[in-house]
């Protein structure tokens, strides 16, 4: 399956909006674990789910297979 971080234009509408929201802090601050948690708590809600690690660094945004 692809990263859909990496294959951004496959994200559905509402997960777009949502990865948006924070695009700009990943980018230029990255994003502290709680930021990260609470990231994956919105992608979650709508059926979607990614991995990270210790640097906090969000990777392998996929579909949650069971929900979709």
């Amino acid at each position: 399956m692809k990263c859909l971080f990496e294959n951004y234009k496959l994200q559905p509408k509402k997960l777009s909006e949502i990865c948006d929201k924070y695009l700009e802090r990943m980018v230029y601050d990255g994003l502290s674990f709680k930021e990260c948690k609470e990231f994956l708590n919105e992608v979650e809600k709508i059926g979607f789910t990614f991995d990270y690690e210790m640097d906090a660094e969000p990777f392998n945004l996929r579909a949650i297979k069971n929900k979709l």
